[in-house]
Formats: C-alpha cells, sequence, structure tokens
C-alpha cells in the first residue's frame, strides 16, 4: 500500500517515521530503505532516529534516481550497477561518436558549432549538454524516446543520435526499463524488493518515478512523508500569474471571471511559492491508498509565526474582508530583513545578527543555526574571513557545505591541474616557485621550506624570466631566442658554482657566482625539475587514449608529488576523479577504446570533476551550516538565514538550449529551476522555529543606487505590510556601505565589531612624539666613520629600523618577474649610470660590455637594450667630460678629526683638487646626494692643511660650489649629535622634504606646503611618506607638524638644510644636460 503522511513540521513527520520503522525487518540483515532528496536530509534523519532509537544503523538513504535504478537490477537480468546511459558515461559516447556523424545532412548545425574546435574542449562541452539533456528526456519525455527508437524524426539530429547510441550501447535505459515494467505480466518480482520503503521530504518526483513507486507499493508498504504548509487542500491554490492567464483563456472563449474564480481565495504566499508542490500533491493524492494528517501549530505566535500559521489554516489578513491587521511586537524580532551594500557587508551583517541573537535566544547553539544562498561558493572567502578574522571571544564556529574540497587542498589541485597544461605552460618564474610552495610538490623536488628563499633569490639575480629554452620558446611562437630562460639562468648558476667568478664570460655565458657548500644540491635538484618539466610537457602534449591517459596520470602524481598526511585529503580527490573517470568510461564501453584526446580535453573534464566535488559531510556537523539551497535543505533549524536574495539572482534561472524538447513544450510535473526555488524559499519561511533572517544587496556601493530584492522577498513583504500593523517604518533595515561607519555604532543599528570603533581620542602612536620612546644606545659612538655618517643621513629612519631594532623593510611584497624587460627599471639604470660615469672619468675610451651585460641578464630585451646603453653612455660621456678636467692633480686625504665634544671622526676623503674638492653624482641632483657633499664639505673644512676649503658638486644637469664653512667642526658636531640620537629613536628627517622646507624658510606656510608635496608626492615626485621606514615609523601621525622641540621636523630640517643653502655659492650658469 501506498501511505501518505504530510504534515508542516518536520520534527513531527520525523517522529512518524521513526514509530513506523520501530518495528524489525523480517530479515534482520535487510537494510531500512529511506529514499531522501539530497544528503543533508539524509544526515539529519540519522541523527534524529539516533535519538529516538537510541541507534540508527543499516540504514540505505538514496536518492529517487538510484532507488529506481536498483529496483530495475532487481526485477530484470543483464542490467549493469552503472547504466551506460547515465550523463556522465553518455558524454563520453556522444564525444567519441560525433565525429563519425557531423558529415550526414542532420548534423549541419554541430557541425558548424564545432568548426573550430581544435582540441576537442567544445565537442566535449556539448556532449556533457546534449547528455544532460538525454537525462532529463528519459525521465521526463521516455514517450519521445521511445518513438525515437521506433524510427520518429528520421532526419532530426537528436534523434539520429539517440539511435546511434542504442545501436552501441543496447537499450538498458530507464525509458525503455520503464515500458518494460509497465508492460510486465504479473506485475513485480515481489521477492526482489525491499519489506518495507519510505520516502522522505521528497518535494517533487517525475511522473514516470512516481508510477514505478506505485507499483511497488502493490506489494509491499510504501510510505510517503511530506512536507505541506496546510492541512486544507491547496492543490488548486494559484498565483496571480496563473490567474491571469485562466482569466485571458476564459475571456477567448466567452467564459465569465466569476465563473473561473476557484482557487482565488486562500494565502498569496501559498499560491505564490507552491506550484510544483501543487502538482506534486495532485499527483500524488491520485496514487495513495491511505491519507495521514500530522499538523500542528507554531509554538510561537510572533510575526514568523503567525505568517505560519497563515499558511496553515490558508488565509489572508490583507484580504478584503474586514479583518484587522494584526498589531507586531516592538522587539519582535523574528522576521528580518536586511539591505547592503555588498555580499562582504552581508556577512558582516549576519555575523553581529547572530552573536545578538545568541544573547536574546536562551540556549541557541551553533548547531541550530542555517545559512544558505543560491551560490554559497561566492561567499565562502568572505565567510572565512569575516567568522575567521574576530576574536575568539566573538568567535562563532563556522562550516561551509557545498563547496570543492577543503581549502588545504586547493594548492595542491590547482598544482596538479596546471601541470596537466604542460604543453602550453610558459614555465614562467613565478608559476614554478608557485608550485615549490606546495609541499607534497616541494618533497618531491627535495627542496624544503629553507631552500625556498634562496632559490628566489638565485633566479631573480641570475635573469630567469619564462620559457625552458629557445626552443621552447619557438613551440610558443616566439622567436627562439635563450635569454632570460630557464636554460640560460642555469647555466648561469653551474658554471658560477664552477668558478666563483661573475666578471668572466666563459663560452658567451656569465657566471653567477652566489653558491655555497650544499647548496650546489639544492641547486641539481633545481636542475633536474626543470629538466623533468620539459619531458612531461612533451609526453603530455601527444594525444593518448583514455586507457593511455588513465596510466599516465597517475605517474604524473608520482613524478611531481610526494604525498603527506596533509596531502591525504587532496591525494584522495584527485585520485577519486580518476577512479569516477573510468568507470564511467568502463559503463560508455570505451575503456579500451582508441579515441585520442587531447591534454586539454583531459584537463577540461578533469578540472570539472574536481570542481563539483563537494564537502556535503560539513553540514548538520555541530557548528553553524553554511550551505547552497537546494530542495529540502531546510530541514528544521532554531534560525534560518538567507544571504544574496538579490532580484538577479534568485530565484535562479537556467539558459536554455536551443534544441531542447521539455522547454520547447512542457508539461505538468517537468522540473523547473524557477519553481523549486520558490519551493525552497517556502521551506525555509516553514522550517524557521524562532528567526527567519534574509539579506539582500540593495544598494550599489559604488553609487549608492538602489537595487530591487528577490521578487519572493518582494512577496513575502507585501504580505506582511498588508496584514500586519508593523511597529516601524520602513520594515527593512538598511545598513551603512562601511563596516567601520560610526552609524554602526548607533541606533537602531549595532554591531559588535569593536575594532571598527572610531577612536575617542587619537590613536597612540608605534613611536611617540617629543622623544618618548628611546632605545638604548648599545654602540660605542667615541670613534666614527665618515662612511657610517654618509649612511645614517642617505636614509635616517629606515637606519634606525635597521640598526637599533634590527628591522628591514621591503616597499611591497614584489613578485618574480615572467616576462623580459624591455625597459631599464630605476636600479638598473642608476647602477649602469654609476658604473659608467666612474669608468669614463678614469678611462675615456671605456665602452659598457653589452656582451657581458647580456650574459649576466641585466639589460632589456633585443634592440631595446641596446638603445638603453646608447643613451647611458651619451649621458656619462658629456657628465665625464665636465667632471675629467676638475680632478687632473685630484689628492686623497686621511681624515682623523677630534670634534668638540670629543668623538673621533675618520674616514677618507677623494677628489680634492688644486681649486676645490669635486663631488659628483651621474643622475640629476637631489637632497640626498646634496646631504652626502655637505658632510664631505664639511670634513674638508675641517682640515687645516688644505688650501682650497671649496666643493664643486656636479650632477646631470646641474653643476654647483659651495663656499667655504667657518665653523665646520660645530657643524660636524651638530650631525655627530643627530646620528646618536637617531640611533635611539626615528628622527621625522626626510632629506627631499627638509630641503624643501628649508629653501622656503622665510615663510613657514609655504615652507609647510613645499615639505608636503614631498611627503605626499605626485605623479612626478616620489612621495616621501610611502618609503617603506616612514610609513611604518610614523603611520600614526603627521610628522610634520609634530612640535618634538630639536628633534621635531622643522628643527631638523633648518639645523641639517639651511647651513647647506648659506653655503651655497652663486650658480655659475647651469650646463644643459
Amino acid at each position: 500500500m501506498l501511505h501518505l503522511h504530510h504534515g508542516n513540521r518536520l520534527e513531527t513527520l520525523l517522529d512518524r517515521l521513526a514509530e513506523i520503522t520501530a518495528p524489525p525487518l523480517a530479515d534482520v540483515f535487510a537494510a531500512e530503505r529511506i529514499v531522501v532528496q539530497n544528503p543533508g536530509m539524509s544526515r539529519w534523519l540519522a541523527q534524529g532516529l539516533a535519538e529516538r532509537h537510541g541507534i540508527a544503523a543499516n540504514i540505505d538513504y538514496t536518492l529517487p534516481a538510484s532507488f529506481v535504478w536498483d529496483t530495475f537490477r532487481g526485477q530484470f537480468e543483464a542490467v549493469p550497477e552503472q547504466s551506460a546511459f547515465s550523463p556522465e558515461a553518455l558524454t563520453w559516447r556522444i564525444f567519441a561518436g560525433l565525429p563519425a556523424l557531423l558529415d550526414t545532412p542532420a548534423f549541419a548545425e554541430l557541425r558548424r558549432y564545432l568548426r573550430d574546435d581544435g582540441d576537442g574542449r567544445k565537442r566535449l562541452q556539448l556532449a556533457s549538454r546534449i547528455a544532460a539533456l538525454f537525462d532529463q528526456y528519459l525521465i521526463y519525455r521516455a514517450d519521445l524516446i521511445l518513438a525515437w527508437e521506433r524510427g520518429a524524426e528520421a532526419g532530426e539530429w537528436q534523434a539520429v543520435l539517440w539511435r546511434t547510441l542504442t545501436a552501441q550501447l543496447g537499450r538498458r535505459h530507464r525509458a525503455a526499463l520503464l515500458q518494460e515494467l509497465a508492460q510486465r505480466p504479473g506485475g513485480l518480482d515481489a521477492s526482489a524488493l525491499p519489506e518495507r520503503v519510505c520516502l522522505f521530504g521528497i518535494t517533487a518526483l517525475a511522473p514516470s518515478y512516481l508510477d514505478v513507486f506505485r507499483a511497488i507499493a502493490s506489494h509491499v508498504e510504501v510510505h510517503v512523508f511530506l512536507l505541506s504548509p496546510s492541512f486544507q487542500w491547496w492543490a488548486d491554490q494559484l498565483s496571480e500569474r496563473d490567474l491571469a492567464r485562466r482569466r485571458d483563456a476564459a475571456r477567448q472563449l466567452g467564459v465569465m471571471d466569476s465563473a473561473i474564480n476557484a482557487g482565488t481565495d486562500g494565502n498569496p504566499l501559498l499560491a505564490s511559492l507552491a506550484r510544483q508542490g501543487r502538482e506534486f500533491l495532485d499527483a500524488l493524492h491520485e496514487q495513495v491508498d491511505s491519507d495521514n494528517p500530522h499538523y500542528a501549530p507554531p509554538e510561537q505566535l510572533n510575526l514568523l509565526g503567525t505568517l505560519q500559521l497563515d499558511l496553515l489554516f490558508m488565509q489572508h489578513r490583507g484580504s478584503n474582508d474586514g479583518q484587522a491587521r494584526m498589531p507586531v511586537a516592538e522587539d519582535d524580532a523574528s522576521l528580518q530583513i536586511h539591505r547592503c551594500h555588498s555580499a562582504i557587508r552581508e556577512v558582516q551583517v549576519l555575523h553581529d545578527h547572530l552573536l545578538e541573537l545568541f544573547e536574546r535566544l536562551p540556549g541557541l547553539h551553533a548547531r541550530d543555526i542555517v545559512v544558505m544562498a543560491p551560490e554559497i561558493g561566492r561567499y565562502a572567502p568572505l565567510i572565512d574571513a569575516v567568522f575567521g578574522g574576530v576574536p575568539e571571544d566573538r568567535r562563532i564556529p563556522w562550516s561551509i557545505a557545498d563547496i570543492s574540497g577543503n581549502d588545504g587542498d586547493e594548492p595542491l589541485i590547482r598544482s596538479f591541474l596546471a601541470l596537466l597544461q604542460l604543453p602550453q605552460d610558459r614555465h614562467a618564474l613565478g608559476t614554478v616557485l608557485n608550485w615549490l610552495q606546495v609541499p607534497a610538490f616541494a618533497r618531491r623536488c627535495g627542496l624544503g621550506d629553507d631552500a625556498l628563499p634562496r632559490i628566489e633569490q638565485w633566479l631573480r639575480a641570475a635573469g630567469v624570466r619564462w620559457g625552458r629554452d629557445g626552443a621552447h620558446r619557438a613551440e610558443l611562437g616566439i622567436v627562439a631566442e635563450d635569454t632570460h630562460s630557464w636554460a640560460f639562468g642555469l647555466r648561469r648558476l653551474l658554471l658560477g658554482y664552477a668558478v666563483n667568478d661573475d666578471r668572466t664570460r666563459i663560452a658567451s655565458v656569465a657566471p653567477y657566482p652566489d653558491i655555497e657548500g650544499q647548496e650546489a644540491v639544492w641547486l641539481g635538484n633545481l636542475a633536474e625539475l626543470i629538466d623533468r618539466l620539459g619531458r612531461w610537457a612533451s609526453e603530455l602534449g601527444k594525444p593518448a587514449t583514455p586507457a593511455e591517459w588513465l596510466q599516465t596520470l597517475p605517474r604524473l602524481l608520482n613524478a611531481f608529488f610526494d604525498f603527506g598526511t596533509e596531502d591525504e585529503g587532496g591525494e584522495a580527490r584527485i585520485r577519486s576523479a580518476l577512479h569516477q573517470w573510468w568507470e564511467q568510461l568502463d559503463a560508455a564501453s570505451l575503456g579500451d577504446a582508441s579515441i585520442p584526446l587531447s591534454n586539454a580535453v583531459v584537463h577540461a573534464h578533469l578540472r570539472t570533476a574536481l570542481e563539483t566535488q563537494t564537502a556535503s559531510h560539513r553540514f548538520l556537523n555541530g557548528a553553524v551550516s553554511f550551505c547552497n539551497m537546494v530542495p529540502m535543505r531546510s530541514i528544521p533549524f532554531r534560525v534560518v538565514c538567507l544571504l544574496g536574495m538579490n532580484d538577479t539572482d534568485y530565484p535562479r534561472t537556467q539558459p536554455q538550449l536551443s534544441f531542447d524538447r521539455i522547454a520547447a513544450k512542457p508539461r505538468k510535473g517537468d522540473r523547473s529551476r524557477r519553481d523549486d526555488d520558490r519551493t525552497l524559499f517556502l521551506e525555509a519561511l516553514l522550517s524557521a522555529r524562532d528567526s527567519l533572517y534574509i539579506s539582500y544587496i540593495g544598494n550599489d556601493a559604488r553609487d549608492d543606487s538602489p537595487r530591487n530584492p528577490s521578487v519572493l522577498v518582494s512577496e513575502l513583504l507585501e504580505t506582511v505590510e498588508s496584514g500586519f500593523e508593523l511597529p516601524r517604518q520602513p520594515f527593512v533595515s538598511r545598513h551603512p556601505l562601511q563596516a567601520f561607519s560610526t552609524d554602526n555604532f548607533h541606533p537602531p543599528y549595532f554591531s559588535y565589531a569593536g575594532e571598527w570603533l572610531p577612536a575617542p581620542i587619537a590613536p597612540t602612536p608605534l613611536f611617540p612624539a617629543g622623544g618618548e620612546f628611546t632605545v638604548p644606545e648599545n654602540h660605542d659612538d667615541s670613534a666614527i666613520t665618515l662612511d657610517a655618517l654618509h649612511a645614517f643621513f642617505r636614509d635616517p629612519v629606515d637606519h634606525f629600523l635597521r640598526e637599533s631594532l634590527g628591522l628591514r623593510l621591503f616597499a611591497e611584497d614584489v613578485r618574480p618577474a615572467d616576462a623580459e624587460d624591455f625597459t631599464l627599471d630605476g636600479l638598473q639604470s642608476w647602477t649602469l649610470r654609476n658604473d659608467m660615469l666612474g669608468q669614463r672619468i678614469d678611462a675615456p675610451d671605456t665602452h659598457i660590455d653589452i656582451a657581458l651585460l647580456r650574459a649576466q641578464g641585466q639589460l632589456p630585451h633585443g634592440d631595446f637594450g641596446s638603445l638603453a646603453v646608447a643613451g647611458i653612455e651619451a649621458e656619462a660621456e658629456a657628465l665625464a667630460n665636465v667632471i675629467r678636467p676638475t680632478l687632473k692633480g685630484a689628492i686623497e686625504r686621511e681624515l682623523d678629526l677630534s670634534l668638540p665634544d670629543g668623538t673621533r671622526l675618520t674616514g677618507r676623503l677623494k677628489h680634492i683638487g688644486r681649486d676645490a674638492m669635486v663631488r659628483f653624482q651621474a643622475g640629476k641632483p637631489n637632497a640626498r646626494g646634496q646631504l652626502a657633499m655637505w658632510i664631505d664639505h664639511l670634513a674638508l673644512n675641517a682640515l687645516d692643511d688644505i688650501p682650497s676649503k671649496t666643493t664643486r658638486w656636479i650632477a646631470q644637469g646641474s653643476d654647483e660650489s659651495y663656499v667655504p664653512v667657518a665653523d665646520a667642526m660645530t657643524r660636524l658636531g651638530e650631525l655627530v649629535r643627530l646620528y646618536r640620537a637617531g640611533r635611539t629613536r626615528p628622527l621625522p628627517l626626510f632629506p627631499d622634504c627638509a630641503a624643501a622646507y628649508a629653501d622656503k624658510a622665510h615663510d613657514p606656510t609655504s615652507a609647510l606646503i613645499a615639505a608636503e608635496q614631498h611627503w605626499l608626492g605626485g605623479e612626478w615626485v616620489r612621495a616621501e611618506s610611502e618609503r617603506p621606514a616612514n610609513a611604518f615609523a610614523f603611520r600614526d601621525r603627521d610628522p610634520l607638524r609634530d612640535d618634538s622641540g630639536e628633534f621635531g621636523f622643522e628643527a631638523l630640517a633648518l639645523t641639517v638644510f639651511k647651513p647647506i643653502l648659506d653655503a651655497k655659492a652663486a650658480k655659475p650658469g647651469k650646463r644643459k644636460s
């Protein structure tokens, strides 16, 4: 018999299921058979039955399609365990058979679509879509399939293709087996049927499947447990759209509206959301032998409970019957709708809302909460960031189901898929280094964590960019040049280890010698890795049969990965995908077929297979469950939350194929994605016990323009606003754009995220102003070198962080360059200019050794490098011609001074000429170069036996002289005092800012503006504030305005740079660069 148990609460239906399954089966070894719609329901049932029975064992939870197939296998012979007509197996059979059919007239449309399919990927995608469509035909259009097999539609390509498939695979498919089952004399073989069958939480069944269960019910007890919103007959409830269609049809037939108004009374939500359920309920009632209602009113008659009550009694409080609207209490938060500006704000607001619910609802646990979204994968990284980025006292346990694998598996999976594309891969430096970040990959290569920083340093310095060698680049359609390839870099590294010399070319190779001792093992392993990549790129680039691929891919895994315990999940996913592929091919009788598959096809298939592996075990595991909205996932929870209820995202749309016969002529009982989603929304409304929370992106984050919610949310709002007296307007909460908005901490909003609170006073800076923060001086500064002064004043803040605190900051996380340079970067240009200028001054006929620079990988690609060198040589020659005459007869002097405070200053001064000491720099003049010159100028003037105390400073486009300084020893003493102070605290002495300030010191306002221009930077001015040391040390204050006495910015700028400006002589004239 077929028994229908229906009710509005799944807990009640579960109680009845527990009663029915309590008596043991006659066969003690037989499994209880329970048919469910998804794995999430099976987990909930297993937990519920265990609570009620004390144990829940030997229960077989299965999906409807699997149960029906198992029934076929029990009733007929020669039915395989896996159907050859499953979508996965059928995909490969269609892929293999299409080429032979494309030249026939019926396939002209497909032939045009596939004409540019060079590697087979389009054919695989098309085969997958056709297979999925044929699978639906087998369930919902069995008559069409059987008609094709009888020869109908002889010239239609789908019919031709289907007949070809059945000729190859036989007719053991669902449509034929359903027909055979229906026509079988004497009905089913009862001995092959389970003793008892229960269907729990099924919201829809194909008519053909319902016929199977009806046939089974003729022999055994079949119990159907159906979640139903109302105890009244609601199968004839019609939505406004359906009513409009009915009225249009009635008017065309000349029938009065009053004659067709049946079904217009009732609950509008039920009419709108339950179309799919109405059709299933109608079909089910035609088949059942007993009807067993199990209904109960909501436990609370708040807003949410009253909405559920109205569904139960199929009533509408907003109807025109004079019924007063029900008042809603001020503190009623059972139904909440929130509009945000972005998905991240949705998750942030949700987190605050859940924390508030834990305080408000007694006994609420994380396991009592479910959060659903149309596509939870879009929210997964945001959920991890928000829920995982809070302090322990605000941490809520969470898990995300319905996403592929574990986050920890992804690097391994991505690396495996990338290796499959080796034939097309550029072997970019960044790509290989990323692979080496995967522990299993690095272990196989013999390169541990300690090796990777050194290897990256070598490869950058050796000039590796991309490509194994010139031949590999030629294969990719690029000029077969070896420079900046892996072969180029490895030759430099290997030769450098052998000869330990970086200034000599050996057979056109410039050695890179920075490799010592046991590091040679790392270098050898790296060279072997690149060689292995080349061999596998060649092997994977050849088309192979499925059987050959299934032998090759495990070898690929073993060649590049040494799996550890932490990799078990990722390894299992990959090997499972390979095993499933073999099963699909075997089911399609293609296991030993000689079909050539390109690596692009194999990669596309495995990528899809790995991406669609989902982690359903994370559902109902004791934490807040985040998951997709899927049928009957809305099992009872105290709190149900829906994210992403946007107008364009829900109900979801499914693109229709132009050749989809189901979509072209729908029938009653067909599945619809949009109707499924309406049913899911109704289930969420029914399943929430204490609170239903809904959020959507209601405003554009860029211009704040409004966006509509899902039409289902709008319908819910209309029902609420028409039937209830709400305590506040608007009912929908509109949240600020940003989490740090002050509005979040004032009613009606609230937030537990105290880190976003604006500070009541300025935050305590890392290094307070006014010398309050100091580091003990641990150095003996009784003797200081001239070089030490230069190093300090080049960048005082960076010097303090490095030398006093041991901090080394970098401008950014520089990614490895994956392409050749076509211009010199700033450092390369500066180095070449300085080297070339020094050479030209000492030896006028010297030229840059371009061949050596190319061998070292220092020049831009091709002619770009030659042009860059030519420009630098010309500039160096012009500047050297100015400097060289000034150095005739120049001498050097040792420096050993005793400063007024007793400090000993030592060093060496070069380029002291008869008329002036000469200082020069290859680039344009700047404050740092000027300050370096000034230190030497003061040292020169402190010497007693030097007749000329003038300094000439020459730079590109500049030639300046500085007059003698009478109090040079005092000035040097001031610099040494700042040097000592700067070793104990960060001094706000920023050379470019200080020089600009001192230049306009006569007008403090203009001086500060000039300094700020250099602090903040601009299109042509590098910001001093963006230098890593400055940004770190002064990130919590404005150092230009801090009043720190003698160590404040203004005092330092005037102390250091004002004397420089005073000593600057009138310019003899600018020389053009």
